[in-house]
């Protein structure tokens, strides 16, 4: 019993740091316009989604880009704890126009 909690517990840990690293190296590389099968390629499948959801203004990494009501699909990609996560956007193209990293202080 013991063994198999411990086996459980470092798979675990070994999952959640190989997508940390995964994440960390996919998310600078990620090009504007990317489409929803590349940014699935890089990353893998996304922890969550949503679609349409109303966004007055793009971010990409550090820039702002100023428009309104755009109808924009999510893609989040997170790892336990949750102290962080990685949220790229599409168009109604299915292209990436948000790129940001959200992080709980």
């Amino acid at each position: 019993m013991f063994a198999t909690i411990t086996l459980a517990g470092a798979l675990f840990i070994a999952n959640t740091a190989w997508k940390l690293k995964r994440y960390e190296r996919a998310f600078p590389r990620l090009e504007f316009g990317a489409t929803k099968a590349q940014v699935i390629q890089e990353f893998g499948k996304p922890q969550a989604t949503d679609t349409c959801t109303f966004e007055s203004r793009l971010i990409w990494g550090d820039e702002i880009i100023e428009r309104s009501d755009f109808c924009i699909d999510h893609f989040w990609y997170s790892t336990p704890p949750l102290i962080g996560a990685w949220v790229i956007g599409f168009d109604k193209e299915g292209r990436a126009v948000i790129k940001e990293y959200l992080q709980s202080p």
